[in-house]
């Protein structure tokens, strides 16, 4: 049962278009946040503010970033299943609200 080229062709476009969001989201949450050098005056959940980013996306998003566009949640709470991450983004602006703290 030989595989043809369409097929062959079909599964690199769906692979690399799924995987191009992964990356897109990746290099987004990573690259644009302050980097970290040395010691860190700051309290730890700050510094985790300052240092990483979400990226917001509507909820039928979620299963195509696996959960990674909340990366301050993920860094925050690293054992947290992914299906929660949306509710604890929601509580982390609010606490960041109330104690006039960076959230991005």
């Amino acid at each position: 049962n030989k595989v043809n080229w369409g097929e062959r062709l079909a599964y690199i476009y769906v692979s690399h278009a799924l995987a191009g969001i992964l990356h897109i989201q990746i290099t987004l949450s990573h690259f644009i946040s302050e980097t970290f050098h040395g010691r860190s005056e700051d309290n730890w959940i700050k510094h985790q503010m300052l240092t990483t980013t979400d990226i917001t996306c509507p909820k039928y998003m979620d299963w195509f970033h696996g959960g990674l566009q909340f990366q301050l949640e993920h860094h925050l709470f690293p054992r947290l299943p992914r299906h929660n991450l949306r509710i604890a983004r929601d509580r982390i602006i609010e606490l960041a609200a109330r104690h006039d703290l960076p959230y991005a």
